[in-house]
């Protein structure tokens, strides 16, 4: 079974300074958010927006730069 039929796969934003990228995962340098957008953390709800503490490795399949003009026009680090 393939990970996109057997797990419920998201896109989501992280800040990059925030993470070392490793073949397949991410592991948090800091606690960080995993959020729908590049809104600040502040600027979202509770239920909006995952906390992930400092050393957690989250598995990943595609990893890219914002692309969505919408989420470039948020603010100066939404590029980052």
């Amino acid at each position: 079974t393939s990970l996109e039929a057997s797990l419920q796969t998201e896109m989501l934003y992280v800040y990059g300074p925030d993470w070392d990228v490793k073949p397949g995962k991410l592991i948090s340098k800091k606690g960080t958010w995993l959020k729908p957008s590049v809104k600040f953390s502040w600027e979202l709800m509770d239920t909006e927006k995952c906390y992930l503490p400092h050393g957690i490795a989250m598995p990943v399949m595609q990893i890219g730069k914002v692309s969505d003009p919408v989420e470039l026009e948020r603010h100066d680090w939404a590029g980052q």
